[in-house]
């Protein structure tokens, strides 16, 4: 992955104005959207920052003064400078999550001057963020850009800085100047030799990202035959069923009819029952009938057998009577 160089001066050339610096070319510097242009005269010199006027004339009595009072100063200062790890002031990162304003200042503790360098006192951890994450991100990394090229690798750098290091810049000699440059010049190698690892490291994020997606499309082409398969198994299910619900209606139909025929097979014999009853019943008044007419008829004969027995008696007595 290639870094990209802006042509212009601005936040994506801020890294890259130490490596240059030597030249006559470097006129501006930016913070916070303030430029402040130094026009290119011989008596300038070159800083990472911009070329400072002025820095080849004599200090003034008010600083001869001060150096001759306090001749630790300028070692001091000079020592302040070469502890920078970062090219120039312009590429010191920035902290863009919560920033402590009453948090004392870094390397500032014995009360003096304050900046807004120091104001990263606490800084809000992401592993609270870690379970809301999108499960979709190919890869955590290089999510931002490049945190030493990226928007969040700007510094936060109020012009005052700026203004203490033209003053400061002032008050120091050649040989202070130079040896600040050289020490400026190895961080600058340094730098950009963590330039070329971030440069690999994003190219290694990228490659796993690919990797990544490239496994997403393997399972996503798995899917894809999985419901292929489903679709023809449900097809033929729904065709099974609508053969089966076919079948029966035209058996429910069938089983209607044969119901119908039934329902009528048994009103007919439920008829035939009924006319049945009937016949026995007129049978049995026949039975009754005959019994009481033998009855009748036993008796008559009885009472005529009795009659003639009598009848023959009677007539033997007047037989003898005549005799």
């Amino acid at each position: 992955m290639e870094l990209g160089l802006s042509s212009t001066p601005g936040k994506k050339t801020q890294y890259f104005d130490a490596l240059e610096y030597p030249s006559e070319n470097v006129k501006e510097s930016s913070s916070q959207g303030q430029s402040f242009m130094m026009p290119n005269n011989p008596g300038n010199t070159p800083t990472p920052n911009g070329n400072i006027s002025g820095s080849k004339a004599p200090p003034s009595k008010e600083d001869s003064t001060m150096e001759d009072n306090h001749p630790g100063f300028t070692s001091r200062h000079s020592e302040d400078l070469s502890d920078r790890r970062t090219p120039s002031i312009q590429s010191l990162p920035v902290c863009t999550e919560d920033i402590d304003e009453d948090a004392p200042l870094a390397g500032n503790m014995d009360g003096g001057r304050s900046t807004s360098l120091g104001r990263r006192a606490s800084v809000r951890t992401t592993r609270s963020n870690r379970t809301t994450r999108s499960v979709a991100e190919a890869t955590a990394a290089f999510q931002s850009g490049s945190v030493l090229t990226g928007p969040n690798a700007e510094p936060d750098v109020d012009a005052a800085v700026v203004l203490r290091g033209v003053t400061a810049e002032r008050s120091l000699s050649k040989k202070q100047k130079d040896k600040i440059i050289k020490d400026e010049q190895r961080e600058s190698k340094r730098f950009s030799k963590l330039l070329k690892t971030d440069s690999k490291l994003e190219k290694a994020a990228l490659a796993q990202a690919l990797k990544s997606l490239a496994a997403l499309q393997d399972l996503h082409k798995a899917a894809c035959k999985l419901e292929a398969r489903a679709e023809a198994t449900h097809y033929k299910s729904l065709m099974a069923a609508q053969k089966a619900e076919s079948t029966f209606l035209e058996v429910r139909a069938r089983a209607e009819e044969e119901h119908a025929r039934w329902e009528g097979k048994k009103a007919e014999v439920k008829a035939q029952e009924e006319r049945l009853e009937a016949e026995r019943e007129t049978v049995r008044e026949m039975e009754d009938r005959m019994a009481e007419c033998a009855r009748e008829v036993e008796k008559l004969r009885i009472l005529k057998a009795t009659d003639e027995r009598e009848r023959e008696v009677k007539m033997a007595e007047m037989l003898r009577k005549k005799t």
